[in-house]
Parts: C-alpha cells; sequence; structure tokens
C-alpha cells in the first residue's frame, strides 16, 4: 500500500463548553459542504473547549465560517 503525506492547513477556535455547542458549530458547517480531514477537541478550563479543525479544502472553510459570520 502507498502512503500519501500532505499538506494540510489548520484553523482552531474557541467554543464554550456546553451541551450540543459543538455539534452546532460542525453542523453548520457539514450543511455548508465543509469537509474535515481531522478534528481535535480540548478542554480548557471550566467552561470552554479548544477546537482545531483540519479541513479538507482551506478556502471553502474559510469562505463559509465568514458567510456563517464566525
Amino acid at each position: 500500500m502507498a502512503t500519501k503525506i500532505r499538506r494540510v492547513d489548520y484553523f482552531r477556535c474557541t467554543v464554550h463548553d456546553e451541551p450540543g455547542e459543538e455539534y452546532r458549530l460542525l453542523a453548520l458547517l457539514a450543511d455548508q459542504g465543509v469537509h474535515l480531514l481531522a478534528l481535535t477537541a480540548i478542554p480548557i478550563g471550566p467552561a470552554h473547549t479548544r477546537l482545531t479543525l483540519f479541513p479538507d479544502q482551506k478556502g471553502k472553510l474559510e469562505y463559509e465560517a465568514r458567510g456563517a459570520g464566525l
């Protein structure tokens, strides 16, 4: 099996650590056709979570995030 290496940009954001908050953000991006290669979620403090998003297409994520007011 061949190995494929590719450079990927990533974006970070912080959300309130409340039930459904991360889902709302990810559902919004999915509804806009943003495809993620990977995602990490790390709690930072008692009330926030830092998300790191690795989009398949950098420009698509940037465009749709701006359009959604993120």
